[in-house]
């Protein structure tokens, strides 16, 4: 019986390595991301670097003023921020507002788009060297600001410089677009690219060091892990499937084989109660990482450890533990893993002669005999 539950995890994890660590596995995700991000933001920067060698792109300042000016001020004005206690804001707002004066007695009437992406780039600074969470808060939505602006002003207002250079604007504003999806969209994400995310962070909201079932945004977050992992995607959602079936596998280990010191003993209620926190507690997210077939067949499987367990518990007659154990063990689910249907005939026989300890040990003997199981650990 403990030899099937161990293959059927290793079938869970499609192949699971007893070898391999959870926060090793959820260390190489890490790096994935963030080699991932710092490729896209290569492109993002050739993109603009070639938008700036064109022929004198420029940004009106009315719209300036109407578009980007007067979301800041919003923002501002709805979260009540007090400038006079963030003065790296301050600083960024006074040269955004610098864009609309008077240079002696010229009115600046356009900002080339060079400045405009220098304006972003102190933002930007100034919101990862802010020891202030209000502060950050308020420059990040400045910088969020900036780029919705620019996505609309390449679409619709750009009519400063010739047609390769506002071309070379508008696809270097897209290139940014899709960064900001992929990398800025997703707090999880975000925080592990800006480096707010150690591995051992990411591990604890990611599995965590109690149960899983209460987390937050577990589905949300294995979305953008994976959009975010670009091409290294089956990658990185194999090793993240390793990763949370070993955790499953270790929380269940109530000791080790007594013949065999090197076979953890799982307990079918330990078992239960993590499967439950995965593919009941957490649906959405475990039918995204082990696919829908496999969370059909652990619901299944939870029905049938829960009749195991209670007959471990309180088993009186020889009778009874058979008649258990053999539910389990005819299940359709449970008939699909190798050697499983040879199993159910042992133990209606053990089950007419033995106690129900005997039951168990007589079944555990027979699989020692006549079962291999198939996965790797």
């Amino acid at each position: 019986q403990n030899r099937e539950f161990h293959s059927y995890i290793g079938n869970l994890a499609k192949g699971l390595d007893k070898g391999n660590d959870p926060n090793t596995l959820i260390e190489g995700v890490v790096d994935v991301i963030k080699q991932s991000a710092k490729t896209a933001k290569q492109g993002v920067n050739s993109a603009y670097d070639l938008a700036r060698e064109g022929k004198g792109v420029k940004i009106d300042s009315s719209n300036i003023r109407q578009g980007l000016w007067s979301g800041i001020a919003s923002v501002r004005r709805e979260n009540a921020y007090d400038l006079s206690q963030m003065p790296k804001a301050t600083s960024v707002i006074k040269r955004l507002a610098n864009y609309s004066k008077q240079e002696g007695n010229t009115r600046i009437t356009a900002v080339k788009l060079g400045e405009l992406e220098n304006w972003r780039k102190q933002a930007t600074n100034a919101t990862n060297s802010s020891q202030d969470p209000t502060e950050r808060r308020f420059l990040g939505e400045m910088v969020r600001n900036y780029d919705n602006f620019m996505e609309k002003t390449a679409e619709n207002a750009v009519d400063i410089g010739d047609a390769d250079a506002i071309m070379a604007f508008r696809n270097a504003v897209k290139t940014r677009r899709v960064y900001s999806l992929l990398f800025e969209s997703n707090k999880l994400v975000e925080d592990i690219v800006g480096g707010q995310k150690s591995v051992d962070d990411t591990v604890k909201s990611l599995i965590g060091t109690g149960s899983i079932k209460g987390k937050k945004e577990m589905a949300n977050n294995l979305n953008a892990i994976i959009k975010a992992s670009g091409k290294e995607a089956e990658n990185v959602q194999n090793d993240l499937r390793q990763a949370f079936t070993l955790n499953t596998f270790k929380k269940s280990i109530t000791g080790y084989e007594p013949n065999n010191p090197d076979m953890e003993r799982l307990s079918p209620a330990k078992l239960k109660t993590e499967l439950e926190n995965l593919f009941v507690n957490q649906s959405q997210f475990a039918e995204k990482l082990y696919g829908k077939e496999a969370k059909i067949s652990a619901l299944k499987a939870i029905r049938e450890l829960d009749l195991i367990s209670k007959t471990q518990e309180g088993v009186k007659n020889a009778s009874g533990s058979g008649e258990w154990l053999g539910r389990f063990l005819k299940a359709p689910y449970v008939n699909r893993i190798p050697g499983m249907g040879l199993v159910g005939k042992a133990v209606e026989s053990q089950a007419q002669h033995t106690g129900g300890t005997k039951v168990t040990k007589g079944l555990s003997e027979f699989i020692s005999e006549q079962s291999t199981p198939k996965s790797t650990i």
